[in-house]
């Protein structure tokens, strides 16, 4: 009787163990489309602001009078442009450490639940 209860509480551990690994692997599915949503705007500002330095420089081929002012937008825009390519590049590398801190625990969640899965096994068995 003993031993019946306590298989019964090793399937309990192992399927709590069991669902705690797949919130934790949908956690990091979460925050990895976080992650992709944020780079997805880094690279839309991106565009957009390389688009914004292009009509600058047009500007102020066709404004002569105008090219100092045409210049100092023209910085400001690298400036920003940078900062954009760097915030791109930042959300990047967080997106690729996601991505692979997903896989991780993926893989864990998958071996997990192979051991998971023979501790069931392993349980069923001592109590037949």
């Amino acid at each position: 009787r003993s031993e019946l209860d306590a298989a019964k509480a090793s399937i309990k551990d192992a399927m709590e163990r069991y669902r705690a690994a797949g919130q934790d692997k949908e956690a990091k599915t979460m925050q990895l489309q976080g992650k992709t949503s944020e780079l997805e705007d880094g690279q839309k500002q991106l565009m957009s602001v390389a688009a914004e330095l292009e009509e600058a420089s047009v500007r102020s081929a066709e404004l002569k009078a105008c090219v100092n002012a045409g210049e100092e937008r023209e910085l400001s825009l690298r400036q920003e442009l940078e900062a954009t390519r760097a915030l791109a590049a930042k959300t990047s590398a967080e997106l690729l450490a996601s991505q692979r801190s997903n896989e991780a625990a993926a893989e864990a969640a998958s071996l997990q639940t192979l051991q998971l899965q023979e501790e069931l096994r392993e349980a069923q068995t001592e109590v037949q």
